[in-house]
């Protein structure tokens, strides 16, 4: 592939199939850890999966097992969509979106981030109560002084604020 003119020699790309946005970059112990949206299928939108590649320089990629697949009967039955991972203690925590409904899942595995385990629970099942939201997704979390927090998007089409208020 490296002699492929037309292919990307300095970015990350998907070993076959389609990929599209990046999701959880993390660096642990001198490697940095890059997931994406990614169709193994074909070079089309589909069956949405995480891919995982690794870098210890941004330039050079190897690519890991597929560390997300959507799980038969489970909330990302219908794809892994968007996320993020944060890493707590010796575990790394994976955020992201399984779609139709929208719900906002978990998965953990060691600091190596090859084997993951799905929780079959989401952690977010709903927007907030009086918040009507299409596109509820792509949880980004992080850690301060004052806890745990997550954003998400969304479209809201109907807000409890007056018009032009914000949250």
């Amino acid at each position: 592939m490296a002699a492929d003119q037309l292919r990307p020699q300095y970015h990350l790309i998907a070993p076959y199939g389609w990929m599209n946005d990046p999701c959880g970059p993390v660096w642990v112990n001198g490697r940095y850890h890059m997931f994406y949206q990614w169709g193994p299928d074909k070079a089309a939108f589909g069956n949405i999966h995480w891919g995982h590649a690794t870098s210890t320089d941004l330039v050079h990629w190897h690519h890991e097992p597929v560390a997300l697949s959507p799980v038969p009967g489970g909330p990302d039955s219908l794809g892994v969509f968007s996320g993020c991972v944060v890493i707590v203690g010796d575990r790394a925590i994976a955020f992201y979106t399984g779609i139709e409904p929208s719900v906002q899942c978990t998965a953990t595995s060691d600091l190596q981030m090859v084997h993951w385990e799905q929780n079959p629970v989401p952690v977010v099942s709903e927007p907030p109560p009086g918040l009507e939201v299409d596109g509820f997704r792509d949880p980004l979390v992080w850690k301060d002084q004052e806890g745990w927090h997550m954003l998400l998007g969304a479209n809201v089409r109907q807000s409890p604020l007056g018009p032009g208020e914000w949250f």
